[in-house]
């Protein structure tokens, strides 16, 4: 006797449902929670971690210029029997005391060149340097004699080669940001005093500092600044200069 066929059902019975593979729509659901919980804030550190980074490049770019600027023109006054260049071609004849290592040419931070723009930039705006006219040509030592505050170079809103004028207070809310986009916090502008021994700036209130990158929080420039004993014995400079 031949085994009977197995039974598949009768003609129109209702079918079992097949189970699909649902692994794929898993792996997808869990990639997209994942990338919503945490793609969001590494998405947010990115963005403000390179923010942080360009703005750091900036003012270190600009520190490092306004340092070997301040160099050359001690070098200039040297060479030159103690006296400061003409206010009319200041930029030219201190650029060409104007010293890049070499270590220099690798280096990320974009360096001033003798016959280039001098300029300082935060958040695309530019700022440049002029020379206190009123300084023009004379002796350091004359000029320290009458007033030992006395700066030479000083920070403006305008960029061009060889610009000068009189000595003015810009305000200090005005002042390049810090750390640029990253932050609101200002720094002052850049001053450089006669001697071209130091660099200067002003607080909100006021008060000449000293800049000075060594780590200690302080008004303005969020870096360690000392204040100038010179300054706190007569105040009234504060209102009469950058």
């Amino acid at each position: 006797m031949q085994t009977p066929p197995p039974f598949h059902g009768y003609e129109g019975a209702p079918q079992a449902p097949k189970r699909k593979n649902n692994t794929v729509v898993i792996i997808l659901a869990v990639l997209g929670g994942l990338l919503i919980c945490c793609g969001g804030p590494i998405g947010v550190g990115i963005y403000y971690g390179s923010k942080g980074l360009k703005g750091i490049m900036q003012i270190g770019g600009c520190v490092a210029n306004v340092s070997i600027m301040q160099d050359a023109l001690r070098k200039y006054a040297k060479d030159h029997d103690g006296k400061l260049p003409s206010a009319s071609n200041w930029q030219a004849e201190v650029g060409k005391y104007m010293v890049k290592s070499k270590k220099a040419d690798g280096s990320p931070i974009k360096l001033w060149t003798p016959g280039g723009e001098w300029a300082c930039e935060d958040s695309g705006i530019k700022t440049g340097f002029m020379f206190n006219e009123a300084l023009s040509e004379k002796k350091i030592a004359d000029v320290i004699k009458a007033d030992p505050e006395a700066m030479a170079i000083f920070e403006v809103k305008t960029v061009a080669f060889n610009q000068s004028g009189p000595l003015v207070r810009l305000p200090f809310d005005e002042s390049p940001k810090i750390f640029g986009e990253f932050t609101d916090q200002r720094r002052g502008w850049f001053l450089i005093n006669a001697e071209a021994s130091t660099i200067y700036y002003r607080t909100k209130q006021g008060k000449l500092q000293v800049f000075n990158m060594n780590g200690k929080n302080g008004e303005g420039f969020n870096f360690d600044m000392e204040s100038s004993s010179s300054n706190d014995s007569n105040p009234s400079k504060s209102d009469n200069s950058n």
